[in-house]
């Protein structure tokens, strides 16, 4: 999926589903984004703002020949709490796109189809299922990682984990690298972008079940 399908994808969401958002948009001369820290979404290097999302959402603003304004959250909860206020038009934060979140927000195309995968750390004994885990899990609140270990659990009767509003993604493998924790749950698409911070990290076993992340998601529907 190239950026320009997303667009025109993104573009014609907003005039089917959201023209009072979009004439909002319009009339402020602004386009404001809620996105998270993460390689594949929104960072910051020598040439400034990067990220696939970020890069996604600058274009249609150009587009839309308006300035794009960007909050970064800390926790998925604040990117959801940002669209519901209207404090955001949209979020550009690889979201999975689930039914649950589909009854709210109005998701423009899938760019990417991938898989969650539990990360351990290289000396401890690989668990290969969610039954063989024995030691500290924590995954990020409101998380589509927490949804799965909920499901998990109806056949892992024994399986236990935090959730955290505190850590994002590469906090958590911090963590796990540090020997402060020693599991949590990534998307296989994100891992190879941060095995070369966190070398002695490895993937223990990947979940069967399949996610389409989902291109900048739009305002609560109207």
């Amino acid at each position: 999926m190239t950026s320009c399908s997303l667009d025109s994808s993104l573009q014609n969401t907003y005039s089917t589903q959201n023209t009072d958002t979009l004439a909002r948009i319009l009339d402020s001369g602004v386009l404001r984004i809620v996105t998270r820290y993460n390689p594949t979404t929104y960072y910051e290097d020598h040439q400034g703002p990067n990220g696939f999302e970020y890069t996604l959402a600058s274009q249609f603003a150009k587009n839309l020949g308006v300035k794009l304004e960007v909050t970064v959250a800390t926790s998925v909860q604040e990117i959801f709490d940002a669209l519901e206020t209207g404090d955001a038009d949209i979020a550009a934060a690889g979201l999975t796109i689930t039914e649950e979140r589909s009854q709210q927000l109005s998701f423009s195309t899938s760019y990417l189809q991938t898989h969650q995968q539990v990360i351990y750390r290289a000396g401890q004994k690989r668990p290969r299922n969610f039954g063989q885990i024995n030691g500290k899990l924590m995954v990020m609140a409101d998380s589509t990682h927490a949804a799965s270990l909920r499901e998990a659990q109806q056949t892992a009767s024994n399986l236990q984990w935090q959730e955290t509003t505190k850590a994002d993604t590469i906090e958590l493998m911090r963590l796990i690298q540090k020997k402060q924790l020693d599991y949590t749950l990534i998307d296989a698409n994100e891992f190879p972008t941060y095995h070369g911070l966190f070398p002695r990290l490895r993937v223990a076993f990947t979940l069967k079940q399949q996610n389409n992340l989902a291109g900048p998601t739009l305002n609560m529907k109207e």
